[in-house]
């Protein structure tokens, strides 16, 4: 069996996605771990994907809607998506949210 070797994520540059929201990305043949930092004023457009989503939640404070359902999340909270369910997020604590999300199987950006 072989192992890949650690990814240091401070180490890792932050990546620019869109106004206000930056990643870390780290693939596997079966799936894929992104960390985003997503300000206060970046726009997050309801969307949906194929894969399902876990968001953790590691610093900040997020309202994420899930179809018609908001839930308030804040560090140490995990949140699940479905694949192919409609979802947004927002950024209402002063300081960027982060997050750690896992995509199953591997996202394709």
């Amino acid at each position: 069996m072989h192992n890949a070797p650690p990814v240091d994520w401070n180490r890792m540059p932050w990546e620019s996605v869109r106004e206000g929201v930056d990643r870390k990305l780290c693939n596997g043949a079966q799936a894929t771990m992104a960390m985003h930092r997503v300000s206060r004023t970046a726009v997050t457009v309801a969307h949906a994907h194929p894969e399902e989503q876990f968001v953790y939640v590691l610093d900040g404070q997020l309202d994420y809607a899930v179809e018609s359902t908001t839930y308030a999340l804040g560090p140490g909270d995990v949140l699940r998506i479905p694949p192919n369910v409609v979802h947004r997020s927002q950024t209402v604590s002063e300081q960027p949210a982060i997050t750690l999300d896992v995509f199953v199987p591997r996202r394709e950006y």
